[in-house]
């Protein structure tokens, strides 16, 4: 939070303006980090940060890790790619 605070300072473009962001969480909880991502994401969004998320919910039952390991693996390499 206090790194949010502190990047969001200042006049426009502030620190996180337009700067690619993405929102993970995990838990072992059927709601799991769906508040505090949707929380997160609403500030972000206010900054006019880039959300590159798209990866929304994904339950964690064993029978679609291999689903989820190709899609987090496709989303990191996006991800990363708007890096260089």
């Amino acid at each position: 939070k206090n790194a949010i605070d502190w990047l969001s300072r200042g006049p426009m473009p502030h620190g996180l303006f337009g700067i690619p962001t993405a929102i993970l969480g995990a838990s072992d909880g059927t709601i799991g980090t769906t508040r505090a991502q949707y929380a997160l994401r609403q500030i972000l969004t206010q900054l006019k940060a880039q959300d590159t998320s798209i990866i929304d919910a994904i339950r964690t039952d064993r029978e679609i890790k291999p689903e989820i390991e190709k899609k987090l693996i496709a989303f990191l390499d996006s991800f990363s790619k708007t890096f260089s």
